[in-house]
């Protein structure tokens, strides 16, 4: 299911706990991890560059720059050994990669050439900024060809999944992950969907549990009625103690969602636990 699962870290505490997420299911599913970490080329030039000038004395800008640079590099590489000596204590295949570039766009590319992507849900400056989640993985949930794990701090066990629902080409995609991870970990499943009517609430469910039966695996549904999807899918995953959260960044009405704000985005920044996004 997951044969290469990418990590991007950038030492923060979450990006720590993002790769313990991700040695787990290398684990369970039998995967190559690809370890990724981006300099970022916002550090090298433009203004954050001549704000530490004064720092460099008269140095010449090219020679702060390839100063900065090494540096950068070198904590990079530093940063991707800790990872590796992680994997091969766990005893899983690893492959590192140190790139130059925008840290999402550099994500979003490599991400073609794996199964997951599992991110840290704030980054490196994190402590700078008021919003629960990160801009870089904001930017990847949105553009990533492959499902991405968002993962705050901590070390769930991933066996008690809740997939949301609504009948979009995106919920059915996460559908589609969720009834293959339960089947592959024996683990059960659960799907909720909100509605305006509790009837078409259940009617919806009732199409994901057909698929979802159809290949051998049996969910538990959960009909939530009201307007306030957010808050009625959050209910449902306390309702379940789910520990992993299941579904599409966008839902029927993405010009809806970008005008009035993303359920999904909500979700991200109040569930305390590993979500699962495909796009």
């Amino acid at each position: 299911m997951f044969n290469r699962i990418l990590v991007p870290t950038d030492g923060s505490e979450s990006a720590s706990a993002a790769a313990g997420y991700a040695i787990q299911l290398a684990t369970a599913f039998d995967s190559t991890i690809v370890a990724l970490h981006v300099v970022d080329v916002r550090l090298i030039e433009g203004p954050v560059l001549q704000t530490i000038g004064s720092m460099w004395g008269d140095i010449p800008l090219p020679v702060r720059q390839e100063g900065v640079t090494r540096t950068l590099r070198e904590r990079g590489t530093a940063l991707l050994e800790s990872l590796v000596g992680r994997a091969q204590e766990a005893d899983l295949p690893i492959e590192t990669s140190l790139e130059t570039g925008i840290a999402s766009e550099v994500i979003v590319d490599r991400a073609r050439g794996v199964d997951l992507v599992v991110m840290g849900r704030r980054g490196e400056y994190a402590d700078f900024g008021t919003h629960a989640v990160g801009a870089t993985v904001a930017a990847v949930a949105r553009r990533s060809p492959r499902p991405v794990l968002v993962c705050p701090r901590g070390s769930d066990a991933l066996m008690r999944p809740l997939v949301a629902y609504d009948g979009s080409d995106h919920a059915t995609r996460a559908l589609e992950i969720a009834v293959e991870y339960a089947e592959t970990r024996g683990c059960p499943l659960h799907v909720v969907c909100v509605r305006e009517e509790i009837e078409e609430a259940r009617r919806t469910l009732g199409e994901a549990c057909d698929y979802a039966r159809g290949h051998a695996v049996d969910p538990t549904p959960l009909a939530k009625e009201g307007d306030a999807v957010a808050d009625r899918i959050l209910e449902a995953a306390g309702d379940v103690e789910a520990d992993l959260l299941v579904m599409g960044s966008f839902g029927k009405s993405r010009l809806k969602q970008f005008l009035l704000g993303s359920t999904t985005e909500t979700v991200l920044e109040s569930f305390n636990h590993p979500i699962l996004l495909y796009r």
